[in-house]
């Protein structure tokens, strides 16, 4: 299953991108918020003369995460700048790696230096999905089982972590999307809070996570919201 097949113009769109043919890609992702959605965050990929700029802007009551990544042509981050607003209350990072080392500055003023593992796959910070929205692009289905990727963690007002992330693919599953048949790779990705489900396309597109034991704090991709799990399909 494609990503034309699955999202229309969308996915379509960010697909190309990722192929270098399109300048620009935008993906929202939505949470449940009584008996609508509401926003949950925006992805902007945009292509550049050495890679990809990503940023990736979270909403929460009174909370906006915005981090703002570069990634390399092999969608490897190089830098990462994060603008935390709390109300009334702005907060700074940026991290740039340099010689193995991730030198990480909060609040424009306070720096820590972090020696980093061979090849870095993902720099995150909370609250944002960044880290399973880039590792699962990272997950090479031809090997399979269970991968592990290194990523950095970091925040305004906390020490940054380099930590070890693990994706597994469970099987798959099939669901009907606006009247359509759509089989999506099932994962448990495991982060520094804990286990997630996730269901992601052949593309590495993830359409939903959530914490397997709750369903009502799932996150869905803005095409993704209204499907369906069909039954039986499990494998």
């Amino acid at each position: 299953m494609t990503l034309l097949h699955s999202l229309g113009v969308v996915g379509t769109a960010f697909l190309i991108l990722l192929s270098g043919e399109a300048p620009q890609a935008v993906v929202r992702y939505l949470r449940p918020a009584g008996d609508a959605f509401t926003l949950e965050s925006e992805i902007t990929q945009t292509k550049t003369a050495t890679g990809f700029d990503y940023v990736s802007i979270t909403h929460r009551p009174k909370t906006i995460m915005k981090l703002h990544l570069k990634l390399d042509s092999g969608q490897k981050p190089t830098t990462g700048d994060i603008d935390l607003k709390n109300g009334d209350v702005r907060q700074t990072a940026s991290v740039h790696i340099e010689d193995g080392t991730a030198i990480v500055k909060r609040n424009y003023n306070q720096v820590q230096r972090l020696p980093l593992p061979h090849e870095l796959a993902v720099i995150t910070t909370a609250p944002d999905w960044s880290d399973i929205i880039l590792l699962l692009r990272r997950y090479d289905p031809r090997k399979s089982g269970k991968q592990q990727f290194a990523g950095l963690w970091f925040h305004p007002t906390q020490e940054a972590r380099v930590l070890t992330f693990e994706v597994e693919r469970l099987g798959s599953d099939d669901f009907n999307l606006a009247g359509r048949r759509l089989s999506l790779a099932r994962f448990n990705v495991r982060l520094r809070s804990g286990d997630y489900l996730v269901w992601a396309d052949d593309a590495g597109l993830v359409h939903k996570l959530m914490p397997p034991t709750r369903p009502r704090n799932a996150v869905v991709l803005e095409k993704f919201a209204e499907a369906k799990l069909l039954p039986g399909n499990r494998d």
